[in-house]
């Protein structure tokens, strides 16, 4: 699947007011699982992601890079748009903030949530 396919499907599905149930997902093998249930787009969630990937809890000690490559490997293998539990964006600063949501996008996001962490 194209990410522009996603993208257009995705954007469509808000556009028409339709309500995306996205369940959390945290590795390939659990976005392969909600397709088969029939979801239409998935969430890749901070808990289950730092669990799986550094054995910690979601208490930012993942990186901004672990999380990048998480969305990366997902978004390519899944055909379901992905949205991210992105926290306070990793950053900083507003910039570093920017910087890290437009690698995430690029990474093959089509959404993602910021918290306001401060």
């Amino acid at each position: 699947m194209l990410l522009k396919d996603k993208k257009t499907r995705f954007k469509a599905m808000l556009e028409n007011g339709e309500m995306v149930f996205a369940p959390c997902v945290w590795d390939c093998y659990s976005a392969a699982a909600a397709e088969v249930c029939g979801f239409k787009a998935v969430l890749l969630a901070g808990t289950p992601a730092a669990g799986g990937l550094t054995g910690t809890p979601d208490i930012a000690l993942m990186s901004a890079d672990e999380l990048i490559y998480l969305t990366e490997r997902i978004a390519a293998f899944s055909s379901l748009p992905v949205l991210v539990d992105f926290d306070e964006g990793y950053g900083d600063s507003p910039i570093n903030t920017y910087r890290n949501v437009t690698r995430l996008v690029n990474a093959g996001a089509q959404g993602f949530t910021l918290d306001d962490g401060m």
